[in-house]
């Protein structure tokens, strides 16, 4: 039975022979890594010209440095961090992303619930003593009109901010073939997301960039114009 509550773990764990012994990292060492070296605050670094906002709960890092901390090679780090995007464990951006072809330096990971790991007002029982679930601490619903929501497919909806940050960081064109990936994606395997937006940097852009090396095809369209 999993015990309940919460400890606090310095990050100079890391400075300890333990941590730094040579060996080849367990899964949950590898999600502990993440964790221990994502920020604590929101900050602006310099990466690869440009100065980056790295957001509390986010790290700037490369597949390349990550294989070597934990011991694995390139091809297992892409698939373990494939994984927790797919379950809504972290979000992977570009440190940089070069506008025309899309093409991206660098990684940046995002904790999901960052909040709920290291906030330190985070309480984790309620009045009632039952257990705090970090998905419900928003309200379940969205007010559509507040919030400004785009249909851009049948089952693909953002706000009209975040569309523009993907036609300016992307263009139009490819915004609109990654909006067709993932709503193909989320029609044929019942998949749901908390943001459409966040799943199309996590994981659609690399598919996208993929596909257009196989010489795939899209569908043109108005990408404002709801789904008939």
């Amino acid at each position: 039975m999993a015990k309940t509550g919460w400890i606090k773990l310095h990050r100079q764990i890391m400075d300890s022979d333990f941590y730094k012994e040579p060996r080849k990292f367990s899964k949950f060492e590898a999600w502990l890594f993440i964790l221990l070296n994502a920020n604590y605050e929101e900050e602006t670094k310099r990466l690869y010209g440009e100065d980056v906002l790295i957001t509390a709960g986010s790290f700037p890092t490369s597949y390349n440095q990550l294989a070597q901390a934990w011991g694995w090679d390139k091809k297992t780090v892409a698939n373990f961090l494939d994984y927790l995007v797919q379950e809504e464990m972290v979000t992977l951006t570009g440190a940089k992303t070069y506008p025309k072809s899309g093409a991206k330096k660098g990684t940046i990971i995002g904790v999901e619930n960052w909040a709920f790991y290291q906030n330190s007002n985070t309480k984790t029982r309620t009045k009632t003593g039952t257990k705090t679930d970090p998905k419900k601490r928003e309200p379940s619903y969205i007010d559509k009109e507040e919030k400004n929501i785009l249909s851009l497919a049948e089952f693909v909806s953002m706000t009209k901010k975040e569309a523009d940050k993907l036609i300016e960081e992307f263009g139009l064109e490819a915004t609109k073939a990654m909006v067709e990936i993932l709503n193909n994606y989320k029609g044929s395997s019942g998949k749901e997301y908390k943001s459409d937006y966040r799943a199309i940097l996590s994981w659609v852009v690399k598919r996208y960039q993929e596909d257009k090396k196989k010489g795939v095809l899209f569908n043109d369209g108005n990408l404002y114009d709801p789904p008939h």
